[in-house]
């Protein structure tokens, strides 16, 4: 993102140098030109298709495998614990990556690293299924994330090079619809691939959008000279800060598995990326040519910009699995049932994303984003109201909003962060909004597997102290759950084990609901706070 606005310039520079070669000859057009026309009308196309793959990709290929995992796991014979690594393999290298992205595309040049992630990428994805034992699987993993790292934070630069001011926000709006999309239909695609091909495709369908994202890179941007080689960074810097974000990202994705503090090695890493982090900070407050210009924080919106992004990305992760954890648990229901539900949520967005795109033209985006957040924590509020007979079309209301409301979020807030874009400050920036959009998603699957434990387990322990064998109601509940399987029981005593596993079973479901509606609130309190964070942002400045 940052590296795109620097080149801003030059590409109007190049686009009026291409008109004022078109004026002198009317009647005969240079074939040269004519195509170098064709292709710069090309651009703006093929960027917001390069930003839409990217993006459908990056969010593909972990949420694929994180519902899809049971099936994973059988087919390739692995355990559980060895299962809860593929998807920490994966944002682990999207996470080390994401700061030195930005920085990269500076050495390289934005079109030869999106290139090379996506070929990259695309052999691993391709060659994923095939691997020979379980390690090979997870450096494949790595290596995955690591390309596909830089798609995210880089082809949303090159919308921001290509378009034009008016149509910026379409662009940015398309990036938006694609995250609610992705999350929504990824559970009809996994269902569709289990029932009807193999979980190979799970890897397959990314390798394959892989291919016309290649193209769209190609065709939305010119190619480059090569950077001159006195462009450095501070490599140590940003070693330094990446690894600390990769050990607690780690560490918060296998801490629940795990119990936090009760294992060395949850230990080790959380205090790991903590010494890494402050190494980091001390290094770039005391350098004197910083990777990081920490600075950049105090600057009028910045800050809290980033922590809206992190709400954001919080709110979004925690939720969306809200439907597939109560759909499956209570209900029994598969990935493919589940996803008959949650793609007529992404339908919608086809509509949203260009509607939030057009109020951005005409109305202030800080108004856009309180508006968003007020929605979603609406959205939210309906959701806590959550029972055990909800079936799939009760999501649908609560869910429609806050696919909208989020839309008008993620677009409302990218495009007013754009609008911050400073050439000196350009890799900070980069660096702090894609690490800040990662690390705010771990936090918001951790919070859900965190608070959905402890919070069920508190209601489970709640509701079985109000269970005996002497209370009238329980007798009357054991009773009749007992004529199910045996004729007329004469007393709790001599009902079948089944009766009471169908008691415990209410128990459960009812514990589970109870704590799914709390992880509801959780997020409408982050949506508040993202309400009254908004209303206080200045003016953007003025650009130069």
């Amino acid at each position: 993102m940052a590296y795109a606005t620097l080149s801003y310039l030059k590409s109007q520079v190049y686009r009026r140098e291409l008109t004022s070669a078109m004026k002198p000859d009317t009647e005969r057009v240079d074939p040269t030109i004519a195509a170098a026309i064709a292709r710069e009308s090309l651009r703006p196309y093929a960027a917001i298709g390069a930003v839409l793959l990217g993006t459908i990709i990056s969010t593909f290929t972990s949420r694929l495998t994180s519902l899809g995992l049971a099936d994973l796991r059988g087919a390739l014979g692995i355990s559980f614990d060895q299962g809860a690594w593929i998807n920490t393999a994966f944002n682990a290298g999207q996470m080390f990556i994401g700061p030195i992205a930005v920085w990269a595309a500076f050495v390289t040049g934005v079109r030869r690293l999106l290139i090379y992630g996506a070929t990259i990428f695309f052999i691993s994805q391709m060659a994923l299924p095939f691997s020979p034992n379980f390690a090979t699987l997870i450096f494949i993993q790595v290596v995955s994330g690591l390309s596909s790292g830089v798609f995210v934070p880089v082809a949303i630069g090159v919308i921001a090079r290509t378009l034009p001011p008016k149509w910026l926000p379409f662009g940015i709006a398309a990036y938006a619809m694609n995250i609610e999309m992705s999350l929504n239909v990824s559970a009809t695609l996994e269902g569709w691939y289990s029932e009807h091909l193999t979980w190979h495709w799970f890897y397959w369908q990314n390798a394959a959008l892989t291919l016309p994202f290649i193209a769209f890179v190609a065709l939305s941007i010119p190619k480059e000279p090569y950077p001159p080689s006195t462009l450095r960074g501070d490599h140590a810097g940003m070693l330094l800060g990446a690894s600390g974000f990769v050990c607690l990202l780690v560490g918060l994705d296998q801490g629940e598995r795990l119990f936090w503090f009760q294992s060395g090695f949850v230990t080790a890493i959380l205090y790991a990326g903590a010494v890494l982090l402050a190494a980091f900070l001390a290094r770039e407050l005391l350098a004197k040519s910083p990777g990081i210009a920490l600075e950049y924080l105090l600057k009028p919106n910045i800050s809290l910009l980033l922590t809206l992004t992190l709400l954001t990305r919080f709110a979004l992760l925690n939720t969306s699995f809200i439907p597939p954890i109560f759909l499956g648990a209570v209900h029994n229901l598969r990935p493919l049932q589940i996803g008959e539900t949650l793609r007529w949520i992404a339908v919608p967005q086809i509509f949203a994303a260009p509607l939030v795109a057009f109020l951005l033209l005409h109305i202030d985006a800080r108004r856009v984003i309180v508006a968003g957040f007020a929605i979603v924590t609406v959205a939210f509020l309906l959701g806590a109201n959550i029972t055990p007979d909800w079936v799939e079309g009760n999501f649908i209301p609560s869910q429609l909003l806050q696919g909208i409301g989020q839309t008008m979020v993620v677009t409302s807030t990218v495009y007013f962060l754009i609008k911050h874009l400073s050439p000196e400050y350009a890799l900070t920036f980069g660096a702090l909004v894609q690490t800040t959009r990662l690390f705010g998603g771990q936090l918001g699957t951790t919070s859900i597997a965190f608070a959905q434990r402890v919070r069920e387990q508190m209601y489970s322990n709640d509701l079985g102290m109000h269970l005996n064998n002497f209370d009238a109601q329980s007798v009357e509940r054991i009773l009749s759950q007992a004529g199910i399987f045996s004729v007329g029981p004469s007393s709790v005593l001599s009902a079948p084990l089944a009766a009471y596993a169908l008691i415990d079973r209410a128990v459960r479901v009812q514990a589970t609901t109870l704590a799914l509606a709390d992880n509801y609130r959780i997020a409408a309190t982050a949506g508040i706070v993202g309400v009254l964070i908004a209303l206080v942002l200045r003016r953007p400045p003025a650009k130069i």
